[in-house]
């Protein structure tokens, strides 16, 4: 690009080959970055879970049923799902990091046809999205485990089979919630 811009002549190509220039320093100064961006996105969402395991924790602490709430956390609706759920989670977010100085070095190229860069901004919002996630499944987790917890201790018909059809209805609250956030 620094070449053609010196043998150029013609100012509309001089102008062409500028911006190339620009976007391929932007593209270098990206791949140095990416990785404080990675960073970034993982310390906040590990705040955000921190925030939450600390409020959960402050709350079963003070409720009479903190028994049944730690044997819940640890078994689970279905533990199972949730495994199944965080190792494909684990291994988008390790392909992510992965293909990252990839897509920065890539930048350059994809802005010279339409001026944008569909890569980058495609993989942003994926990890971001990957990684910020999983708050939003400990506050539905908790809302609805906490919230069944407490109508069972009713111990009434009604009260058990709304409990069991909340802790169903977790994982119907993620799918719908990740495919409504998929769509905007």
């Amino acid at each position: 690009v620094g070449i053609r811009m010196a043998i150029s002549t013609v100012a509309s190509e001089e102008a062409k080959y500028k911006v190339m220039l620009k976007d391929w320093l932007v593209s270098f100064v990206l791949v140095f970055l990416m990785q404080y961006i990675i960073a970034f996105t993982l310390n906040a969402n590990n705040a955000l879970v921190s925030i939450m395991e600390k409020a959960m924790t402050n709350a079963s602490e003070n409720s009479i049923y903190a028994d049944i709430m730690d044997t819940f956390a640890r078994q689970g609706a279905d533990p199972l799902s949730f495994l199944v759920f965080y190792i494909k989670r684990m291994l988008t977010l390790a392909f992510l990091v992965i293909i990252s100085p990839i897509v920065t070095i890539t930048y350059s190229i994809d802005k010279m046809g339409d001026n944008q860069s569909q890569a980058l901004n495609k993989w942003v919002k994926e990890f971001v999205y990957t990684v910020l996630i999983q708050p939003f499944q400990c506050l539905i987790y908790i809302v609805f485990a906490t919230t069944a917890l407490t109508l069972m201790q009713d111990r009434t018909l009604g009260a058990a089979i709304l409990g069991c059809i909340m802790l169903l209805f977790i994982h119907q609250a993620e799918e719908y919630s990740v495919l409504n956030m998929l769509t905007t």
